[in-house]
């Protein structure tokens, strides 16, 4: 019963509150701003900051980063990101619905591509993703089969970190005319 109810608000919050915009594959010269997700957890998580802020600047693109860092943290072990820029466990509801000004910030502005280095399909991921105001959306999984446009997974059995996943995306982004 209390998981019923929980998928039944997420369904609605998401009616709700998802972009409205047409989403579709475009070409690089037609992207002007961005937003990725990094997740905070990822081995390569100064390294994808790192290529996404350089991909930003080499394509003259304004662009925002943003972070999932959804572990349980001992009451000293500090976060490795700005908490304003990361979603955090005490920003989901019981639900796990996103909340607070913080996503508010997220999800004020419109971008042409959002790009989300986040490997995995649990509900905050979701609702972020559905929710921002993007033309383009790219994952490394899909979520719901139709929250991403272009979706770059890896080779079967063999793991990678967002690092390789975004030079992967990167190559593509750069192959659509």
């Amino acid at each position: 019963m209390f998981e019923a109810i929980k998928r039944y608000l997420r369904k609605t919050c998401l009616k709700k509150q998802q972009s409205k915009l047409t989403t579709a594959i475009l070409p690089m010269r037609e992207l002007n701003s961005a937003i990725t997700f990094i997740d905070a957890e990822d081995p390569s998580f100064n390294l994808c900051k790192e290529k996404i802020s350089d991909f930003y600047k080499e394509n003259n693109l304004i662009g925002k980063i943003f972070f999932f860092d959804l572990r349980k943290l001992e009451k000293e072990q500090p976060y490795k990101t700005n908490v304003e820029e990361t979603v955090i466990r005490g920003d989901l509801n019981w639900y796990d619905k996103p909340r607070g000004e913080k996503i508010d910030r997220m999800l004020f502005d419109s971008y042409d591509v959002l790009i989300s280095l986040v490997n995995r399909n649990d509900f905050p991921l979701e609702f972020m993703t559905r929710c921002t105001n993007a033309k383009f959306k790219i994952g490394r999984q899909q979520i719901n089969d139709t929250a991403f446009d272009l979706v770059i997974t890896a080779p079967s059995g063999k793991r990678v970190t967002g690092a390789e996943s975004f030079e992967a995306m990167r190559e593509f982004l750069t192959m659509i005319k």
